[in-house]
């Protein structure tokens, strides 16, 4: 009976005195010391991920944690296949890892910023790591290709990854994605919820503000594939299959995040762009895949079918043109020979 009195004892000492680190953390952040507050926090991260998801994700700047990665988190080795139990120290606690879920946590930072190279680096899962390479790759061809046609297929390769890929590669570890979570559900705090309460200070506030997703939205990663895949439609022929194909697929992606809004501005831009094709009825579902051989082909074929259309159109008053040309060249022959006869 003493010894699990003591065992008791000495459970509520470890819980009390890792809730006053805590708490003496949250008094250095609202003292304006980020860095020295993730530094009390980090070693609570089984306990207190939240706080530092919290710290790591909207107060510090990416290149602090940055810093704070390479200076305070023990390496962890590469996986080569996705870990579905990690991440989430609320349904495995026993299988989380604080050093590899915020080395995830800034690598996917990093996607967000734009730093890809950084990011590739940071990621600790073999997978991830391709499909980060594979997308910066995918934006690098977007931007390069010499052919529209090309560039087009570049661009929507990369959105394809950002769909498939998006939480893995740019979700938010907090709102609005909930990685930690899985995306599973909606926390219900986001944008309308920024830190409040008589310890948060106007730089916290401004970190908070400054380090939101673009957009910052639930599923904000499907409004990046949509806008990939807007480039690529931007660059292919508007009354080809292909520029049909990838904006349905986009509209489907924005009914699935319930965003009718943006589904319909993208039926839109079909309807007053491109060509009646077989799936228009049901634009957003069963898509099919582009064809971007064929809008190759459109490009160059296209000038030529119009050209050939419009002296179609018009053969009647060319043929009559065209004999009267023949007439005034005759006359003129004629009347240049009388003259020199004379």
């Amino acid at each position: 009976m003493r010894e699990l009195a003591a065992a008791h004892s000495d459970a509520l000492t470890v819980q009390a005195a890792g809730r006053i680190r805590a708490e003496a953390g949250i008094v250095v952040l609202a003292r304006g010391d980020v860095r020295q507050a993730m530094a009390i926090l980090y070693p609570l991260a089984g306990t207190y991920w939240g706080d530092v998801a919290y710290l790591a994700e909207r107060v510090l700047t990416t290149d602090e944690l940055q810093r704070f990665v390479a200076s305070s988190v023990p390496p962890v080795p590469l996986l080569p296949a996705p870990d579905v139990f990690r991440s989430s120290n609320y349904w495995y606690p026993d299988r989380f890892e604080p050093a590899r879920t915020l080395r995830e946590l800034l690598a996917r930072r990093l996607m967000r910023d734009g730093r890809r190279a950084d990011a590739v680096a940071a990621f600790t899962m073999a997978q991830e790591r391709r499909e980060a390479a594979a997308y910066a790759d995918a934006l690098a061809r977007a931007r390069r290709a010499f052919w529209r046609t090309d560039r087009a297929r570049a661009a929507w390769d990369a959105a394809l990854i950002a769909r498939r890929y998006g939480l893995e590669l740019f979700g938010t570890e907090l709102e609005p994605d909930q990685d930690a979570v899985r995306a599973q559900f909606d926390s219900g705090y986001g944008p309308s919820h920024p830190p409040s309460g008589p310890l948060v200070t106007a730089n916290e506030r401004w970190r908070y503000a400054d380090s939101a997703a673009e957009p910052d939205r639930r599923f904000h990663y499907r409004f990046l594939a949509v806008q990939d895949a807007e480039r690529a439609a931007d660059a292919l022929p508007p009354r080809s299959q292909a520029f049909a194909a990838v904006l349905c697929r986009a509209a489907g992606w924005m009914f699935q995040s319930d965003d009718e809004a943006d589904a319909y501005r993208l039926y839109r831009r079909y309807l007053d762009s491109g060509a009646v094709v077989p799936f228009a009825t049901r634009f957003g579902y069963g898509c099919p895949a582009p064809d971007f051989n064929s809008a190759a082909r459109l490009r160059w074929t296209r000038p030529f079918g119009q050209m050939a259309s419009a002296l179609h159109r018009h053969r009647r008053s060319l043929a009559a043109a065209a004999v009267a040309l023949a007439i005034l060249s005759a006359a003129a022959v004629l009347l240049r020979g009388r003259r020199r006869r004379a």
